[in-house]
């Protein structure tokens, strides 16, 4: 055989992001014959040349990589290639392969794309414009490869000019699979509450901006799924959009016009800015000016707000003319799924009464807004959707045909794939029949799309939860399932995102999962191995009354508390007392001592609870976390002195809720006390955790559970072990909260599965 040339094989995300444009060109100036393809498994080089030439190609490639195109991986073998192949190609996909490539998430619409709205003949006021370093990817996209007909474009066919610019090198368009025009692709259309509609951009323009600037609600279709957009500084809007989505106080998400708008709002940090303006165009959760034009209604009680910046053309044009901050939430049936179906979305807009802005291009995997909040330089991301979702998360072990359902809150499962775990996008709460079945499409979609064979289902060991028992249902006693504590799902979560391997010390603070004692934990700080944990130390344990009601009702914790650690609710601020009534002080404190549904619990969340309520900040949670949220909102960035800790049993919370007792009777200034108190619940940890690694010898510690999403107590608590040489692991890309422990799940059943 005469072996004249190379097969290379690209690996990672180098479908739909100019990577074979990339290599066209660069071969094409060394003059080397060939061909490149798209491929299930990725993408194939096949070259005429010597070594030399190969190499270079490669670093070539390497050095000149589009900023959304990632390898994780190349091969390359000797091979004959014909001698018929003269100059360089770019030829049909490869349908055959074993293992599919990653999939590039959806990317924001780039500058040069909103320039040629502007002035480009074809695409004047074409507001789908898009390019291969632009444009929809994984929310269109069927099956692989990543090619036109495999996604939602496949019924627009390129007109003449655009299959000209596809097929041209020198072109920005060249194999960008969802490119169109004016001419060949989807459109815009409004529909008004008066039953006119119109295709005319500058005319639907106008009537959006309208709406917007009289106070009015929107609804758009975006990338993942249809929103609800009104003006952020208008607190009748927000208002409004509350009883329209029966969201009493949880925050909104605003759209900036651009990153001067963004900074007018809030104290935006360069490192933040970079993270807005970046491809993914996430929310940011950011501190807001005390003199921002917002309205009260965006996030009631904070002192943070996420913001974000337009990743659409329409959104961009929309903020321009109005001038002004957007409200962005999702438009979706009470507990139920944002709206991704055209149908349905058109008869919500006519229920509630909503002029609606949409387009004729589908919607094929549905998305939120990703949200993310910066510890220092880093994002950490609290909900994993559209600019993420599906990046793999790379590891070492062979995770393949592996399913981690999750678990019921926050809900997001994995799969593993080779030795790479995908994350799926948010999916929401598994108590909603919808986002149960929302989870099923999502697993079914996901699966086909990597053409994978679901080997092993790890599900977590609460024998109520729904994501577990669709998991054994998927399993239908064809597929084995295993269980895993909730926990330690969180402790290898971490571990699978930085590859350790070895024993930690893992820190797990949330607000329930059950433990193998059958007690309700939370705050654990354990030994583990991807496979065994042992508990070291736990929070006290506090009676929930109520069970549930607790979680939803921060008093009752306040009252639970108080009467646990000093043997009476005497101690109750009075402040509290009036507002709740004596009565049902009296109900929980007989609840209590009679033992009567008040199942026992170490939850770290439920401490937060109690403090919040203590202080008047939250009698009741409207939305999941909201008393902790308001109690990190109060400290608004301030670091106090910690209350005194004892040092011999540092998580005996009796003397840290002495002094904020005494300190509310004193009339200390409620944003002093949460400060002390976030420094003090993370003295009392730190003081732990140094005394675990000091009898283990074990210097590594990872961090997850919800409250790891805090910045102050985890910024103050890791700068306490860093003192110590306790290096810290916290998950920036895998959630802290209970959407990541689906990870931990993977991970874990590899090990199962190789026993």
């Amino acid at each position: 055989m005469n072996e004249n040339g190379w097969i290379v094989k690209f690996r990672g995300v180098v479908q739909g992001v100019g990577f074979r444009p990339l290599i066209y060109r660069l071969a094409s100036a060394m003059g080397i014959n060939g061909t490149v393809e798209n491929s299930v498994s990725g993408v194939c080089l096949k070259m005429r040349c010597g070594t030399d030439e190969k190499e270079r190609l490669i670093k070539l490639i390497k050095d000149s990589l589009p900023a959304i195109a990632r390898i994780d991986d190349i091969s390359s073998r000797r091979a004959e290639i014909s001698s018929g192949i003269q100059g360089f190609h770019i030829v049909e996909s490869n349908q055959s392969a074993d293992r599919p490539t990653d999939v590039s998430p959806d990317i924001a619409i780039c500058p040069e794309c909103l320039d040629d709205i502007r002035r480009h003949p074809r695409r004047l006021d074409y507001p789908l414009t898009n390019c291969t370093n632009c444009g929809p990817r994984f929310s269109i996209i069927r099956q692989l490869p990543y090619d036109r007909v495999n996604t939602s474009m496949s019924h627009f066919e390129l007109c003449p000019d655009c299959a000209k610019e596809y097929a041209d090198p020198a072109d920005r368009r060249f194999h960008a699979q969802p490119i169109s025009c004016n001419h060949c692709g989807p459109k815009y259309t409004w529909h008004g509450t008066d039953g006119s509609s119109t295709q005319n951009y500058a005319d639907m323009l106008k009537l959006a901006t309208n709406v917007i600037t009289r106070g009015g609600i929107l609804m758009v279709k975006g990338l993942g799924g249809y929103n609800l957009l009104a003006d952020a500084t208008c607190q009748a809007a927000n208002q409004q959009l509350r009883q329209l989505k029966c969201r009493p106080r949880k925050p909104f998400a605003v759209m900036a016009a651009d990153i001067d708008m963004a900074r007018s709002m809030a104290h935006v940090t360069p490192h933040e800015a970079l993270t807005m303006q970046s491809w993914r165009a996430p929310i940011v959760i950011v501190r807001r000016r005390a003199s921002s034009a917002l309205t009260p209604a965006i996030a009631p009680g904070c002192t943070t707000t996420g913001i974000m910046l337009p990743y659409m053309a329409f959104h961009h044009h929309l903020c321009q003319a109005a001038g002004r901050p957007l409200t962005v939430t999702s438009a979706n049936r009470h507990s139920s799924p944002i709206i991704t179906d055209d149908g349905i979305a058109m008869e919500y807009a006519r229920c509630h009464g909503l002029p609606i802005v949409t387009y004729n291009r589908d919607i094929v995997n549905r998305l939120d807004d990703s949200v993310v909040r910066l510890i220092g330089s880093s994002p950490q991301i609290l909900r994993r959707s559209r600019g993420y979702v599906p990046e793999a998360l790379h590891g070492t072990s062979n995770v393949d045909g592996i399913v981690g359902m999750g678990a019921d809150i926050t809900s997001q499962w994995a799969l593993g794939r080779g030795n790479d775990i995908i994350q799926s996008q948010y999916i929401g709460s598994m108590l909603n029949s919808a986002d149960r079945e929302s989870l099923k499409e999502s697993i079914e979609s996901l699966t086909r799309l990597f053409r994978v064979d679901k080997r092993l289902i790890v599900i977590d060991n609460h024998p109520a939860y729904a994501s577990s028992a669709i998991g054994r249902e998927m399993a239908a006693n064809r597929i084995p399932t295993v269980g895993m504590w909730h926990h330690h799902a969180h402790a290898v979560s971490v571990m699978a995102e930085y590859g350790l391997t070895e024993p930690v010390l893992a820190l797990v603070l949330d607000g329930t999962g059950l433990g193998p004692d059958r007690t309700i934990w939370g705050s654990e700080l354990m030994l583990c191995t991807r496979t065994r944990f042992e508990r070291i130390a736990h929070g006290p344990y506090f009676a929930l009354p109520g069970g549930d009601k607790a979680a939803t009702q921060p008093w009752r914790m306040a009252v639970s508390t108080v009467m646990t650690l000093f043997g009476s609710t005497q101690r109750l601020p009075e402040a509290l007392t009036q507002s709740i009534g004596r009565a049902n002080v009296d109900v929980i404190s007989r609840m209590i001592s009679r033992n009567i549904n008040a199942p026992m619990s170490c939850g770290a969340g439920r401490i937060w609870d109690a403090v919040a309520a203590l202080l008047g900040l939250a009698l009741e949670n409207g939305y999941e976390s909201e008393a902790p949220i308001l109690l990190e909102n109060c400290a608004n960035g301030l670091e106090a002195d910690p209350y005194p800790i004892s040092r011999d049993n540092p998580l005996d919370l009796k003397p840290l809720f002495d002094s904020i007792l005494t300190d509310l009777d004193n009339r200390v200034d409620k944003s002093v006390i949460s400060a002390r108190f976030h420094n003090s619940y993370a003295e009392a940890w730190a003081l732990s955790v140094i005394e675990a690694s000091r009898k283990t010898g074990l210097k590594r510690l990872v961090l997850s559970g919800g409250v790891m999403q805090n910045a102050l107590f985890t910024s103050l608590l890791t700068k306490k072990l860093l003192r110590h040489d306790i290096i810290t692991y916290l998950p920036l890309k895998v959630p802290c909260n209970d959407a990541g422990i689906a990870v931990g799940q993977v991970a874990f059943g590899a090990e199962q599965s190789s026993v």
